[in-house]
């Protein structure tokens, strides 16, 4: 499921915005939850987003102080709407994913939508119903016929397969490196005879069984692990 804000002052072009959103999830089966914003609000940081359609011209706080906002707390598409020009050139100084007039956004939107899933797709798993970006996943693991999911916000415990979830992962910096685990090779600090060691000092054994496997990744970092172990 993919998860969407709006924030504008005017009712009407907050459900254009959606309706348009809708209609083009629909179309290609895609799911999807909409929540909207008449104003600022302290529950727009409170979630993560995938992707926040932001208007600029806002009362009290603009469009480009909440980007900033949100910015500062977690990283996400941002798609900026207004009725004024003049505002493009400043929305590249927060992050800004595309721009939208509201004057052409019956043409706009469409293909700015289609970049925007090409984007965001494959950038987390969904486990129990919630979202778990793989940029927060440090390594996963079996025990006892449970998977253990560590991320760098928090733990999670499920009842399914490794092989399960990685056929959900569609990154070649996770690598499985013994039966019952698998790592984000971005958290690796360092390596140890046939240990790895991450940023949060867990120790997890290499598999030497998993060296051809790992190889065929064609990632330096893994030729020097190999390296290392031989």
């Amino acid at each position: 499921m993919f998860y969407f804000a709006i924030v504008d002052d005017q009712q009407l072009d907050i459900d254009k915005i959606k309706n348009m959103i809708i209609k083009y999830c629909n179309n290609y089966s895609i799911t999807y939850s909409i929540d909207s914003y008449l104003k600022d609000s302290e529950q727009l940081y409170e979630k993560k987003y995938d992707a926040i359609f932001l208007d600029i011209d806002l009362p009290k706080i603009n469009g480009l102080n909440i980007a900033k906002k949100i910015n500062s707390i977690y990283k996400t598409k941002i798609i900026f709407i207004t009725n004024y020009k003049d505002y493009m050139h400043l929305t590249f100084n927060v992050n800004a994913f595309h721009f939208v007039h509201k004057e052409y956004i019956d043409y706009e939107l469409y293909p700015i939508l289609s970049l925007l899933f090409k984007s965001i797709q494959k950038k987390y798993i969904i486990i129990q119903d919630t979202p778990i970006y793989l940029v927060d996943i440090i390594y996963i693991q079996i025990d006892d016929h449970y998977c253990y999911i560590y991320t760098s916000k928090k733990n999670i415990q499920t009842w399914t397969t490794l092989e399960s979830i990685l056929d959900q992962i569609d990154d070649k910096k996770f690598f499985r490196i013994n039966r019952q685990t698998a790592l984000n090779m971005d958290y690796i600090y360092a390596v140890e005879n046939n240990h790895i060691i991450l940023t949060n000092n867990v120790k997890l054994v290499l598999s030497r069984r998993m060296l051809s496997s790992i190889f065929t990744g064609a990632n330096l970092i893994w030729k020097y692990l190999i390296f290392l172990l031989t």
